[in-house]
């Protein structure tokens, strides 16, 4: 995880000094952030071959269910609107301030190049870079390597401490299986079981996009701290690393598509930052994931009656 870290850090820092400097000039800062990262991913996954012995389980580059993957892209757009909109509601005050002291400018000024270039640059490098190279990358390191780190540390601690119901000075009769404890014990498993790694990873994930001032760094801090933490639980509940990348490239084209205002009309303009387009199809698409899984918990019910294996 160090080395990996490590690289990445100097190559985005002092990679361009490697570089002629008529290659570096001509080089936007889409394309060198997106070489950056293909190139960290090159070296993550060659350092994960030379030092794991399972480098493929701790990358969680296995194989996940298809209604894991299903459930995933049909939730994602509910999930781009709440999380876009509650980070617009949080940062709505100080949005408002610098507005009224140095108008819409003054917000917009403290995206600077990043923002810049989503909105200028081309944008067939714009998607590659931001809605395929950058998720898959980060979600190899965080819901990949750094995710199996914190759940078998986890695993570990809690083999060696396990967890009990109750402290055993209390009378067999007040340790009864009612619901208290039997919600103690799920919450116990859950956090066991991928719940630390999905909630510090996540919190982890947020603080390191904390890279801008003002309102729409506000902005940013939180829509990625939603993101974070829902991609964990894409991650802890799908098995698999890829949940959790098709839900961040849906996240990042859903973000690029609203900023260059691909999926925003005055039919349907934005609320709260999150495309009413967006909410629309949120609501169609949760219906039916909802709708699925009551069908296939309906027809397992049955299955287990008559008798039949699943």
């Amino acid at each position: 995880m160090l080395l990996w870290a490590g690289f990445f850090h100097v190559a985005r820092g002092y990679g361009a000094l490697a570089l002629p400097r008529s290659v570096a000039g001509e080089l936007t800062l889409d394309t060198y952030l997106g070489a950056v990262h293909l190139l960290t991913v090159a070296f993550a996954l060659l350092v994960t071959r030379l030092l794991s012995k399972h480098p493929r389980e701790d990358l969680g580059l296995v194989a996940p269910s298809p209604r894991a993957v299903g459930v995933t892209m049909g939730l994602t757009p509910a999930i781009f609107v709440v999380g876009t909109a509650t980070a617009f509601l949080v940062a709505r005050p100080t949005l408002i301030q610098e507005i009224l002291q140095g108008g819409v400018q003054a917000a917009q000024r403290n995206t600077g190049e990043f923002g810049r270039q989503l909105v200028q640059a081309p944008a067939v490098a714009v998607l590659l870079w931001g809605a395929v190279i950058s998720p898959i990358s980060e979600e190899l390191f965080f819901r990949g390597a750094l995710y199996t780190l914190v759940s078998g540390a986890v695993a570990l601690a809690a083999r060696r401490t396990p967890l009990t119901d109750a402290p055993p000075s209390l009378p067999v009769e007040m340790m009864n299986d009612g619901a208290p404890v039997r919600a103690t014990r799920a919450v116990k498993k859950w956090l066991v079981e991928g719940g630390v790694a999905t909630l510090s990873v996540g919190v982890l994930f947020g603080a390191m996009h904390q890279d801008m001032p003002g309102g729409l760094g506000i902005v940013r801090f939180v829509s990625a701290l939603i993101l974070g933490l829902a991609c964990g639980l894409a991650r802890q509940h799908g098995g698999s690393v890829l949940p959790a990348v098709v839900l961040h490239v849906l996240w990042n084209t859903l973000s690029v598509a609203a900023v260059r205002r691909w999926i925003v009309t005055e039919t349907f303009p934005t609320k709260y930052g999150a495309p009413t387009l967006v909410a629309l199809v949120a609501l169609l698409t949760t219906a039916a994931v909802v709708a699925g899984l009551a069908a296939n918990r309906k027809g397992s019910r049955k299955d287990l009656e008559r008798g039949r294996p699943l």
